[in-house]
């Protein structure tokens, strides 16, 4: 069994903002997906479908309920009640490490300062998951500092680029589930 989870922060106010680009991904993936349910964790405030795709069971959250820089409580939780071990977590954020449109896929590697990531880390004691990496890096120079930069909505001009981006974690998502992560 696998988790998919998108992270980002609870909306309104957060939708459209780059750090929520996880939480965009997965609900991408879940919503083209035909025979998922809802299903429920204890004391986590998560929003989680439980399915079958390409062959294998998936627990989904596309939202954790909580702030992103919160996330590793309640992943833990969804991971011990289900069963599911640590490596098979698959965490989709944005990640202002990369160019905005280029993703990377990559699996026990540090949070390199990303704090939801660190939260995960923390709580589960391991950084042996699989991360989907969304770039979301479009400043032409770094006068506004990245903790505020990440909370901005995306550009009209930039809105193809994420479109294409989602696409694109939606088809690694499922190469992931239906090929493994060493192919």
């Amino acid at each position: 069994m696998y988790l998919i989870v998108g992270l980002g922060n609870p909306s309104p106010e957060y939708d459209g903002t780059r750090h929520n680009l996880g939480r965009v991904a997965v609900s991408a993936w879940l919503a083209a997906q035909e025979n998922f349910r809802p299903a429920q964790a204890p004391d986590t405030g998560a929003e989680l479908w439980r399915g079958t795709a390409n062959g294998q069971e998936v627990i989904v959250a596309p939202s954790l309920g909580g702030y992103m820089n919160e996330s590793g409580r309640p992943m833990l939780a969804i991971l011990q009640f289900f069963k599911i071990p640590v490596p098979n977590l698959i965490l989709v954020h944005d990640e202002l490490a990369l160019p905005l449109s280029q993703l990377r896929l990559d699996h026990n590697i540090s949070s390199a300062g990303h704090n939801g990531v660190q939260s995960v880390i923390n709580a589960v004691g391991t950084q042996d998951f699989v991360r989907l990496r969304l770039g979301v890096e479009s400043r032409a120079d770094h006068t506004v500092p990245s903790e505020d930069f990440v909370l901005q909505k995306f550009s009209t001009e930039e809105e193809t680029t994420v479109t294409t981006m989602v696409t694109r974690a939606t088809e690694t998502l499922d190469a992931i589930l239906t090929h493994g992560l060493d192919r």
